[in-house]
Order: C-alpha cells, then structure tokens, then sequence
C-alpha cells in the first residue's frame, strides 16, 4: 500500500449495505492509501464484512456528504504525511474502479490545488463534490481547516448544494487555490451536451437568415456534465451517477449504458 494518499468516503445506503461495486472501489482506493469510510447507514453486519483495512465511522444521518467529509477529514492522523486527500462518495456506480482511479490519479499535479473529477458552472463555477484530490499545500492551510470547522449538520439538501458544494469552489478561488477538472470536455461533446438541451427545452440557440444556426459551446459548461457528458464520463472513468440510471431526468437514450454495462447494473439492487 502506498501511504501517501488519504481517500475519505461519504456513504449512504437506504438498505444499509455495502454494496458489491463500493466494496471494489474501497479495496482499489486502500491499495493507494488510507482509506475512511464515513456512513449514515450501515448494518453491523455489513461494517463487519468491509475489507479489513478500512476505517469504518457511523454516524446519525444528518449533514449529507459535506458533513461525513468534515468528520473524515478530522480523523485523520498526522495528515502531513499525505500527498493528497481525496473526498468522494457513493453517489455514483464505479463500473471499472482500476480505470476511475488509474485514470483520476494520473492527472494529480502538485500545482493544482484542488481536482475534481469533473467541473460544472451550472449556477456557479464549482468541482462537483463527488470526486475532489486536495493537495498538500491545501489542506495543511489554515484557510482550508478552517472552512471545514465552520461546517455545520444541515439537513437541507439545497441549502448544503449552494453553502457547501458551491461555496467550497467560490472559497478556494477567493483564496487564490487553483482548480482543476480530471474530466475535459472536447468541443464535440460540448456540440451534443447542447444539442440535447435545444432538444428538451433546455437551451435555445441563436437562429441566423439563410436556414443557419449559430450555437455557443460555451455555454455547455453550464450543464451538469455528469448528465450531458454522461457518456464520456462512462468510456473514460468507468462511471455513471446513480441519479442517472434511477430517474434520468434529462431523458437520455441510456443504450449505451446497458450495451456495456447491463450485467453489472442488473446485479446492483438500489
């Protein structure tokens, strides 16, 4: 095991279970460092059943994600040590966990500050929270302890979105921390991102004489790539957000998604 990493895991799982395709990410993540397992809902029978070298902490389940990260992250030991500190979370299915996290680690540089998987400026420019590497130089701030102290146990989902998930892009940018995305979106998949939104009524492009069209790829960047570039996030990191696969808000043609991975989601029970 390589001790220089520290990955923090916020779970929830309404049956309280530790599911098959959590646990391979959790043994994946412990080959690369210490690994803590943060849940709001786990049976005593499950935790007994984790690989042995996982931190197991449960807790009452309010404060959503945010909240089991600060208690993760306050229960690390001599945090020094640690290249990096990742958060993530059981909110997406992890397909392939040696290519998520081959594939995520491989874009880690000392000077970026903070990485995620993926970036959005849906509403503001924020990492979404569920895959973020903070480097050394960041979490050993003062800053940065500090904003995670100041987290408070709301049970709002919307409220914890805009002052956490938001607010920890909007903090580390004021504080001059750089962000990073392990995710870069071509300008052809910003092409379909948006040819999807004009579809159901999410975006309205720019009509010009003579039959033409003019659309602005920039403005694919306000969609929630882990449903407009569901498929880019699927072949590169072997991942799908479980929201995806449990309402599809968006209607998108999943086919995709089942042609490679049907088995496995038929072997998953939400």
């Amino acid at each position: 095991m390589n001790p220089s990493k520290a990955f923090v895991f916020a779970h929830h799982d309404s049956a309280g279970l530790l599911r098959q395709n959590t646990r391979q990410l959790l043994e994946r993540l412990s080959k690369e460092g210490h690994v803590v397992l943060v849940s709001t809902n786990l049976t005593t029978e499950e935790a007994n059943s984790a690989p042995a070298n996982i931190n197991i902490i449960t807790r009452e389940n309010v404060g959503y994600d945010f909240y089991s990260y600060k208690i993760g992250l306050e229960s690390l030991k001599n945090p020094e040590k640690y290249t990096h500190v990742c958060i993530l979370n059981s909110s997406f299915i992890s397909f392939d966990p040696d290519q998520l996290v081959a594939k995520f680690l491989s874009r880690l540089d000392a000077s970026i500050d903070a990485l995620g998987l993926t970036f959005s400026r849906e509403i503001s420019p924020h990492l979404q929270s569920f895959f973020i590497a903070f480097s050394r130089h960041l979490f050993l701030s003062n800053p940065f302890s500090d904003w995670w102290k100041a987290i408070e146990p709301i049970s709002d989902r919307q409220t914890v979105i805009l002052k956490y998930e938001l607010g920890l892009s909007s903090f580390l940018l004021a504080n001059g921390f750089s962000l990073g995305s392990a995710y870069e979106p071509t300008p052809m998949s910003k092409c379909r991102a948006l040819c999807h939104a004009i579809r159901i009524g999410m975006h309205q492009p720019e009509f010009l004489p003579f039959s033409k069209v003019m659309i602005d790829l920039n403005q694919a960047d306000r969609l929630n790539p882990t449903h407009f570039a569901w498929e880019e996030l699927l072949d590169q990191f072997a991942i799908v957000k479980r929201e995806l696969v449990e309402k599809n808000p968006h209607r998108f043609d999943l086919s995709h998604l089942y042609d490679s991975y049907g088995k496995k989601l038929l072997d998953i029970t939400w």
